[in-house]
């Protein structure tokens, strides 16, 4: 019997992968790219984007096989028109930056996902069968992502057992490697051989599973109702106060978006029964009262637009909420219409809005360099195409916003649009790090470009009341014990600590109103560092420093002093501090303190 089991089970696997030959072999290339990546894999590393690739065409390869088999195709022909698609993708990852790699990836993963939802039923008018066709798939993936689960759990403690009972030494990578194995070839090798070969007779399948009509009925649809008031009492708040609203509404406006059209597709098939008649009902009045929560969310992204310009997130809310919009007039004039609108039309915006002049990241481009063009030639910083620096006062709000608008676009475009304003210049940036932009090496590229204008760079914690700046020792390893000191101590030097020395008590304590490094033996002051005149030299360099990186040379990082007391040479490893209009105040001063006391 166990030999016949396993001969079935043979017989379906390779079953499933006469059926799903391109699919799964792409599932077998990502497992394995990603296993040999786990070592050490950085972001230009080819095993990386080979496994992701692969990753993102698993949905595609699936939705174009099942697309072939219904319209009787031969299979291979759209296969290969799927491996082209990641083929393009593949070249293209390299030219775009860190912000749009991830962002890109999430929307044509979106949308293939998208299409194996609704592709196989493209120009078919199968209202109950796309309905469960999609019930299928989600169900299959649920049952896929259990027996996974459980198969990895049990195989993680069958390694910790042979590594802990019988000594056999397991590097903790393999266990990474274990899982992507079983989620990308054993999950996708099941999850393929529940898909129903034939999906004509899904149209005639009444089978709607209680658990899901409690579901709905009685759990997602009171959230959604609870949303819808506390959104209510939200609009006649703001109505009241005069109030704009709050940057988190699209948050909330979002979750009930999400929630209630969740749960008008969950009850879709049954809402032409009589005993649920309460489901038309509903899906009327969700859309109509989701109609003032649009509202308020595009009164709050106009104002933010207004205000900083268009970036890629809020140009993908506008386009989401637009749609929002265009799904609810249309089912609140015919609430029965065919479901298959709402992935197909979101499937196109995500396509849309990845590429052409027409994407967000073009569109958020050109709005950026519009904005930084305004304030450059405000402040008289930009003459004929030409950057002209000046040694004008420029305003903190504006210097803050050139900031910003600068290291976006640097982070997420590069200098493509820049670059004509700086006579080709800009190329030397590229040598400040390594060009897939991390957040902060925005900022570092940003500080460059600022000092070339002739201006001192505003981080984005930075307010007009207070402006804070960070600097690092340049080489740490430069740090060694000093010959002939007595002690050696590292710590943050601006907070108070009591230390044995001598065999006696002292007191260590940073007097922050004079920038003042104490050491105090009982209630004597036997040594007093001043650390003004260091700042003051630190942040000068720092200003005319072109690399931006903010690192500062050993010797302007070192402190020295000798008085009655003793002898005292401070390294500092960072120094972090706030600039207001009463003075510095420094808020780090990470350090080693070498010290000998008389």
């Amino acid at each position: 019997m166990a030999r016949g089991a396993v001969s079935r089970l043979r017989a379906d696997a390779w079953a499933t992968f006469a059926r799903f030959p391109v699919l799964l072999v792409t599932a077998l290339v990502a497992a394995g790219a990603g296993m040999a990546a786990v070592d050490d894999a950085g972001a230009d590393d080819p095993l990386l984007r080979i496994f992701l690739v692969a990753g993102l065409g698993l949905p595609l390869l699936f939705a174009l096989a099942l697309f072939s088999e219904r319209r009787h195709y031969p299979p291979w022909v759209w296969q290969i028109v799927g491996l082209l698609v990641l083929g393009m993708f593949f070249i293209a990852w390299p030219g775009w930056l860190g912000p749009v790699q991830g962002m890109r990836y999430l929307q044509f993963s979106l949308g293939f996902h998208l299409l194996a939802a609704f592709l196989p039923y493209l120009a078919v008018t199968e209202r109950n069968g796309f309905w469960q066709y999609n019930r299928t798939l989600f169900l299959r993936f649920l049952t896929a992502s259990v027996f996974s689960a459980v198969l990895f759990v049990g195989l993680v403690i069958a390694l910790l057992a042979v590594d802990n009972l019988l000594g056999v030494d397991i590097d903790e990578e393999n266990y990474l490697r274990l899982w992507l194995l079983i989620a990308f070839v054993f999950n996708t090798w099941f999850f393929l051989g529940g898909i129903p070969r034939d999906l004509a007779p899904l149209e005639q399948l009444q089978d709607y599973p209680k658990g899901l009509k409690i579901f709905s009925q009685y759990i997602l649809t009171p959230i959604v109702a609870l949303y819808l008031v506390i959104l209510t009492i939200y609009l006649a708040r703001i109505l009241v106060t005069r109030t704009w609203p709050s940057g988190w509404i699209g948050y909330l406006v979002s979750s009930v978006a999400v929630a209630g059209i969740l749960a008008f597709l969950l009850v879709h098939p049954i809402g032409e029964r009589t005993e649920n008649r309460w489901i038309a009902t509903f899906s009327r009045g969700f859309f109509v009262l989701l109609f003032p929560s649009i509202a308020m969310l595009l009164l709050a992204i106009w104002q933010r637009i207004g205000q900083y310009g268009i970036t890629e997130k809020r140009y993908v809310v506008v386009v989401l909420t637009l749609w929002l919009t265009a799904i609810a007039v249309y089912y609140t004039v015919r609430p029965r219409g065919p479901i298959k609108l709402i992935p197909v039309s979101l499937a196109v915006i995500a396509f849309l809005t990845a590429a052409g002049p027409w994407s967000s990241y073009e569109v958020s481009r050109r709005s950026q360099l519009g904005r930084l063009e305004t304030l450059l030639e405000r402040n008289g910083l930009l003459e004929e195409e030409t950057i002209q620096p000046t040694s004008a006062p420029v305003s903190f709000a504006d210097r803050r916003e050139i900031s910003a608008t600068l290291r976006y676009l640097l982070a997420t475009h590069d200098t493509v649009g820049l670059s004509g304003w700086f006579g080709g210049r800009l190329a030397e940036i590229d040598t400040v790090s390594d060009r897939r932009l991390r957040r902060w090496v925005g900022e570092q590229r940003a500080a460059v470009v600022m000092t070339w204008l002739g201006l001192e760079y505003v981080n984005r914690w930075e307010t007009a009341e207070q402006r804070s700046f960070t600097y690092r020792l340049a080489d740490e390893e430069v740090v060694t014990v000093v010959e002939g000191s007595r002690y050696h101590m590292r710590n943050d030097w601006t907070r108070d600590q009591t230390v044995v020395l001598d065999g006696l008590p002292h007191r260590l304590s940073f007097d922050e109103r004079s920038s003042t490094l104490e050491i105090r033996r009982g209630n004597v002051r036997i040594m007093a560092v001043p650390l003004a005149g260091f700042v003051d030299s630190v942040r000068e360099y720092g200003r005319s420093d072109l690399s931006g990186d903010r690192k500062v040379p050993a010797e302007l990082m070192t402190v020295r002093l000798e008085s009655a007391g003793g002898t005292l040479l401070l390294v500092v490893r960072l120094l972090a501090a706030s600039e207001t209009d009463d003075g510095v105040r420094v808020t780090t001063l990470n350090g080693d303190l070498f010290l000998t006391l008389r």
